[in-house]
């Protein structure tokens, strides 16, 4: 690809009837983190399909086959394990299912159980990170070639980061009920253009901190280029503009606007910047 960090292979595809264009890619960044994520979970999942594996085993077999079909179809869905150790024993139990020592001349019947310990298949456990950091694109746009296909794809977050927006607390829109078509496609209207101010906040104060070469602080108190506009608002929540009257004089004065807020003011721009002139 243009962007050397992924590489894809190009297949074409027919679907419903209509010709299709399918671009496997594969990241090596993604490939990289998928395999560290996959490595640090290993022994966790190991734990808990040992104790599950042990669950399924738990109340016993009337025969031998049986106990070991039954790990035999446990291990069948469960290619990543191999068995090291595996026991087969068994024990006598009384036919009525309870507890306690038999009586003498009752029936007792042959109950075999099974222990085994589950350890990693490093085979198959290469052979699925092998092919990890890959994914698929599809287009009916059989012309499209691979570099904007996936450019297309990567430009999808800025559409779901604004969705996300628009369903959070932030425009309270579950609290608003409406019945009437029109009101709705109006609420809709304003949300769509509060998003275009969010959205454009965001991207102007992104773009004057790289051209700057400056950085604000988040959430967490650490240095960012990229803050959220979210973020930037709760950072004025406490700004306040008051009005004083002093013999028939109006003065106006702003609180707790500090430092901090007024270079973010600045970085915003002039249009910005005259509110709190």
């Amino acid at each position: 690809c243009l962007d050397a960090r992924y590489k894809y292979a190009a297949f074409d595809s027919k679907y419903g009837g209509i010709e299709q264009k399918w671009f496997l890619f594969h990241s090596e960044e993604r490939h990289k983190s998928s395999i560290k994520r996959d490595i640090e979970k290993l022994e966790e999942k190991l734990a808990k399909n040992q104790t599950a594996l042990n669950k399924s085993l738990v109340n016993g077999f009337a025969c031998e086959n049986d106990a070991r079909l039954a790990v035999e179809r446990w291990m069948l869905k469960h290619k990543r394990y191999i068995l090291s150790d595996i026991e087969i024993t068994s024990d006598n139990k009384k036919a009525s299912g309870k507890v306690g020592r038999p009586k003498k001349g009752e029936v007792l019947e042959k109950w075999y159980s099974v222990s085994c310990k589950l350890t990693l298949n490093q085979e198959v456990i290469q052979k699925e990170q092998a092919v990890m950091g890959r994914f698929v694109l599809a287009s009916n746009d059989t012309t499209i070639d691979p570099n904007t296909c996936l450019e297309y794809y990567k430009e999808q977050i800025t559409v779901e980061r604004g969705f996300r927006f628009i369903k959070g607390n932030s425009f309270h829109a579950s609290e608003v009920y409406l019945e009437n078509s029109n009101r709705i496609a109006a609420l809709s209207m304003i949300m769509v253009l509060c998003l275009l101010v969010y959205s454009f906040t965001e991207w102007v104060i992104r773009e004057t901190l790289k051209i700057e070469k400056k950085q604000i602080r988040d959430q967490k108190g650490k240095p960012t280029h990229k803050p959220s506009a979210k973020w930037l608002f709760f950072m004025f929540r406490r700004v306040r503009q008051i009005k004083e009257i002093d013999n028939s004089r109006i003065f106006v004065r702003i609180l707790n606007f500090t430092d901090e807020l007024r270079d973010i003011v600045r970085l915003l721009g002039p249009h910005v910047e005259k509110y709190y002139a």
